[in-house]
């Protein structure tokens, strides 16, 4: 399974297919939002356990093949304070995507925050473009699972699929802090953008010139500017 968190990587071959177009899941995300909405009132203020959250989730998310899972993390981990160990895409005939939670989702599902709901919305955005990612390139060939540290980081954002992917979250948080599009593109030309996956990313583009065009071209192609629509 391909893992997306602070962070699993897979690795699959033959990205050319993806050099001339982006996959955009942006047209999925009033359904994921409204099918969080169905759930909300099943669920806040309802002071249910974790068990019969994910089990709500999972009720009303099964025909999308996007599956809840509950697992244990240290609280001294990092992801513990976000709710959401990690997310996945497995290599089964589905595609299925897998949201790993820990116990403090309790907590953000109990008050059904938007701006958790809308977190998690590109949680899922991210495996759907990796599930999109597999269906073009009709391979099942996701090998190595990379656990995150120093050494491996660098090869996981180089990753052009990761690359793709995280592009699409950026802007989607860079819209999300109110930046328009053109806004968007002009903090690109210096660097600056309102998205942290962004800014973890130039720390990267020093020992990869590449990966650092890579990311900028796809960013650039997810953006409505009238010219890659």
């Amino acid at each position: 399974m391909r893992r997306y968190k602070p962070l699993f990587t897979g690795r699959r071959d033959n990205f050319s297919i993806f050099e001339e177009a982006v996959i955009d899941t942006r047209n999925y995300n009033n359904l994921l939002r409204a099918i969080f909405k169905k759930c909300e009132s099943k669920i806040k203020n309802r002071n249910l356990s974790c068990k019969e959250i994910i089990a709500v989730l999972n009720e009303n998310f099964s025909f999308l093949r996007v599956i809840f899972e509950l697992e244990k993390i240290d609280k001294n981990n990092p992801e513990y304070k976000l709710g959401l160990n990690s997310g996945g895409t497995d290599d089964d005939e589905f595609n299925s995507i897998y949201l790993f939670m820990n116990e403090l989702c309790r907590e953000y599902f109990n008050k059904f925050l938007d701006d958790y709901i809308t977190f998690l919305i590109r949680i899922i955005d991210h495996e759907l473009i990796h599930r999109n990612q597999a269906i073009r390139m009709k391979s099942k060939e996701i090998i190595s699972l990379v656990f995150r540290d120093v050494e491996n980081l660098q090869k996981y954002v180089s990753d052009k699929l990761e690359a793709m992917a995280f592009a699409f979250m950026i802007v989607e948080e860079s819209r999300y802090a109110g930046w328009t599009d053109k806004e968007i593109a002009e903090g690109l030309k210096t660097l600056k953008s309102p998205s942290p996956i962004f800014i973890e990313y130039t720390h990267h583009f020093e020992n990869d010139t590449e990966l650092k065009k890579t990311l900028l071209k796809y960013i650039f192609m997810y953006l409505d500017l009238g010219v890659n629509q």
